[in-house]
């Protein structure tokens, strides 16, 4: 959960993390986050366990 603290961003050493001003994943329903990452019958990549 962030907290805003910027600390995640001041510890990147490759500078991946930024902030961002806009807000396209913003809902009002909390269930609507919820995102299935291995679904029934999905291939994993070559090499990966």
């Amino acid at each position: 959960m962030c907290t805003m603290c910027n600390l995640c961003i001041l510890s990147c050493p490759t500078d991946a993390i930024v902030m961002g001003k806009n807000f396209e994943h913003a809902v009002f329903d909390r269930s609507k986050l919820t995102k299935v990452l291995n679904r029934p019958g999905s291939k994993l990549e070559k090499g990966v366990e």
